[in-house]
């Protein structure tokens, strides 16, 4: 299982952003250049990442930027808690090929639907049955 890579804190922020994730890997695809975080999973992504879960809706994951969007103790205490690594034990536990950071919208879209609404790589899931 890859791992998501240490987290880089930059500065600590009250409540406008979250800037202490940037850098840290993309729960996706494992570039360091995130920039937005989910904060329903507790995960990092990067931007190219974010406009296909901005497109599965707010029932699947909640999107926010980590410079300009508000970030409550709350959330910010989810996202210490989880973060990709843990996150990733349980819904990526079945993966065979996570997608590359230069991977198309198209194979972002299907192995974040596969991941996210499907729950095909979920640990719960021995099949890793999804769609291709």
């Amino acid at each position: 299982m890859p791992s998501s890579g240490p987290a880089v804190y930059l500065k600590v922020t009250m409540s406008r952003g979250c800037t202490q994730y940037l850098g840290t890997a993309c729960a996706q695809t494992a570039q360091h250049r995130t920039g937005v975080g989910l904060h329903r999973h507790g995960t990092t992504i990067c931007i190219d990442c974010s406009g296909v879960h901005r497109s599965m809706g707010v029932n699947v994951s909640k999107v926010r930027s980590l410079l300009l969007d508000n970030w409550t103790t709350d959330i910010i205490t989810q996202m210490e808690e989880k973060g990709n690594t843990k996150f990733n034990e349980v819904y990526e536990c079945n993966v065979l090929d996570k997608i590359a950071p230069d991977s198309s919208r198209e194979e972002r879209s299907v192995f974040m639907r596969n991941k996210y609404v499907l729950r095909a790589y979920h640990k719960d899931n021995p099949s890793g049955a999804g769609e291709t």
